[in-house]
């Protein structure tokens, strides 16, 4: 997925209300977790913190922009979005 796609749909969660917020990360983040024992089970120890490292770094790039002000309204987001989807 492309990082703008990526940067685009964590714009559009901070969007949401936060009663919705919270359920759209806890649904995100309970996936991540089943997900996570079935990704981790063929890595080496090394090879899991090179990719939590990416991962780490990915989301603090995406925080420090939208601190930048470099960020979508909802409605641009979505638009954006359907956008990729219909490419």
């Amino acid at each position: 997925m492309a990082q703008e796609t990526l940067d685009s749909l964590v714009q559009v969660i901070f969007t949401l209300p936060i009663e919705d917020r919270e359920y759209v990360i806890s649904r995100v983040q309970n996936n991540i977790e089943r997900e996570e024992e079935e990704m981790w089970s063929g890595l080496s120890v090394s090879e899991r913190e090179a990719v939590e490292s990416y991962l780490v770094q990915r989301a603090e790039s995406a925080v420090q922009r939208m601190d930048a002000g470099h960020y979508l309204t909802h409605e641009q987001a979505i638009e954006q979005m359907n956008q990729y989807v219909a490419n």
